[in-house]
């Protein structure tokens, strides 16, 4: 929980606003990277990391080393055809995004907020996790005043 809500502090909710500011003026798009290392269960927390920042660049990259992740390794040995499908689909997005401005999905907008999600099975989703996005509406960033409320 504690994890949760440090994450949508330092993380999800100023790009989130920063994607919404942005919005307004150029086409912008957003990700949520998902896929993880399965959750074992009676392993320590330490052990059992989830999704986390910055994840997605060896995937981005093509590299695939996860050898500094608890059974990152054995995960992509027991997993390398879905990983490295997922790997060579987010490639050709950062690809695309890079050489046409467009990765591939639809633009993040205040309404519609649509989020490419990256996983096994990627996805667009609109809104995701919005209720605990709301939540933080009333919380006050001061370094992100970008006149977005």
């Amino acid at each position: 929980m504690v994890n949760a809500m440090l994450t949508d502090q330092t993380e999800r909710i100023p790009t989130l606003r920063l994607a919404e500011a942005q919005s307004r003026w150029r086409p912008t798009h957003v990700y949520q990277f998902d896929w993880h290392v399965p959750y074992v269960p009676g392993l320590p927390a330490a052990q059992n990391l989830g999704a986390m920042h910055t994840l997605e660049l060896p995937f981005v990259f093509g590299g695939l080393d996860l050898g500094a992740i608890p059974r990152g390794a054995q995960t992509v040995a027991a997993q390398r055809p879905e990983l490295t499908r997922l790997s060579e689909r987010m490639a050709d997005a950062w690809a695309s995004f890079a050489r046409e401005g467009d990765p591939g999905w639809p633009s993040y907008t205040a309404d519609a907020r649509a989020t490419r999600i990256w996983d096994l099975n990627p996805s667009v989703q609109y809104a995701p996790h919005d209720d605990e996005r709301a939540l933080w509406d009333d919380y006050s960033f001061p370094a992100l005043d970008l006149g977005t409320r």
